[in-house]
């Protein structure tokens, strides 16, 4: 039953993935000494018709459960159910209000199952100029602080690829049967490379097996390591992530 809010200002910035049927939304938000830097990767479930929400933030690079719902009438309803300081809690996402320059976006949490929502966090966007973003974009993060900082340890892939991969079809089950495929990739950056999404779309030559699906690599700044998620694009679901580091150039996780 508070009343206290805080207000911050800052910049959303949102990039298609598989030609729109996902995309990819940083925000970057400052008040004072108050700094949120989050990240929202919105996946479409054609089996569904529903969309599935992740978010991070930098904090931890990891990503919590999905918000999922849909669009009516221009107006777009998403839900789940978290922990909230030791209360189970239905939470809650509509997006309204929606024009070519403006959108409204609110989020409620409910203690009694939906009945009443209560608002805390309400944002108001307006469409700038690709001019306006150069200068409202906040400055990079100086450099690692340490040789243990590996943050940037997945530089070296950001931009477009040309990829080639084997793919065993049947693992497990001492099989040799492989399938040759290939395609475009593209790595691009976020959080200035704390971050990163990577899209691939690779088929056989017979065109019988295709692969569409993107890695999304998040830092964690507290673990030192990476949370490498998965998703394609025939389901739009994540998939448990892949957690490790780099050592002397090589990544396993």
């Amino acid at each position: 039953h508070s009343h206290d809010w805080a207000t911050l200002d800052g910049t959303l910035d949102v990039r298609k993935v598989w030609n729109g049927r996902a995309n990819l939304a940083e925000l970057e938000i400052n008040s004072g000494a108050a700094h949120i830097e989050g990240v929202s990767l919105r996946l479409y479930n054609p089996e569904t018709h529903l969309w599935n929400l992740y978010y991070a933030t930098s904090d931890d690079g990891r990503i919590g459960i999905p918000m999922t719902g849909k669009f009516t009438n221009g107006r777009g309803e998403f839900y789940d159910q978290e922990d909230f300081h030791g209360r189970a809690v239905y939470v809650r996402f509509i997006f309204h209000d929606i024009t070519a320059e403006a959108i409204q976006f609110e989020q409620s949490f409910s203690d009694d199952g939906g009945k009443t929502w209560e608002p805390n966090w309400i944002s108001s966007y307006t469409r700038i100029s690709d001019d306006e973003a150069t200068r409202a974009a906040p400055a990079a993060p100086p450099a690692s602080a340490g040789p243990n900082d590996h943050q940037h340890d997945f530089d070296f892939e950001f931009g477009d690829w040309q990829a080639h991969i084997r793919r065993l079809l049947h693992p497990l089950s001492s099989s040799n049967e492989w399938a040759d495929l290939y395609g475009p990739s593209v790595v691009h950056k976020v959080w200035n490379g704390r971050a990163n999404l990577g899209e691939i779309d690779v088929r056989s030559p017979d065109e019988k097996t295709r692969i569409q699906g993107l890695s999304f690599r998040l830092y964690n700044p507290k673990a030192r390591q990476w949370n490498i998620y998965w998703a394609s694009a025939s389901d739009g679901n994540l998939t448990k992530p892949m957690i490790g580091e780099f050592t002397n150039s090589r990544g396993e996780f």
